[in-house]
């Protein structure tokens, strides 16, 4: 912090009253602008694959990978960090892709016995864990499988029967 105050010419306690620690300010920097929202189409699997592109690709960028390894750290130390990231980070695209579920669900395209939350997870865990933990992002050939992957496992049975005729 003494460093970037230097640098901006600004005491630290100027830093401090705005940013609580370094973890925040990183955040700050890295994520700061909210993730623009895709304006959708009528297509439910289309604008999924879009959405998880997306996303993907903004957690696979050098800079989102120094920071999220960092905040990561810092969870467990700093956890008003951890809900500022799980809701102004990660909060809008998961309320999008619950969104898009549940207007497949109610069309009929998905099952409807379906968790929507536990779908969610599973495509939003396997992009973290990808970029974040095992240092393999998803290409886009790899967000497209997993899409079409959970979308085949979602399917009502109306929809697959009318994907195979």
């Amino acid at each position: 912090m003494e460093g970037i105050a230097a640098g901006a010419q600004i005491s630290k306690a100027s830093l401090y009253r705005r940013w609580p620690n370094k973890a925040a300010l990183v955040f700050h920097v890295v994520f700061g602008a909210p993730v623009p929202m895709l304006d959708f189409g009528p297509d439910v699997e289309v604008n999924l694959h879009l959405l998880i592109q997306t996303l993907s690709a903004e957690f696979t960028t050098p800079d989102a990978q120094a920071a999220m390894t960092g905040l990561l750290a810092e969870f467990a130390t700093h956890p008003e960090l951890a809900e500022r990231v799980r809701e102004e980070l990660l909060g809008p695209s998961y309320a999008a892709v619950t969104a898009l579920l549940q207007a497949g669900q109610q069309s009929g395209l998905f099952r409807s016995d379906l968790d929507l939350v536990l779908v969610a997870d599973m495509l939003f865990g396997t992009v973290f864990t990808r970029a974040l933990i095992l240092d393999r992002p998803l290409q886009e050939g790899g967000v497209t499988a997993l899409v079409d992957k959970v979308l085949r496992s979602i399917r009502s049975q109306t929809a697959k029967t009318k994907e195979t005729t």
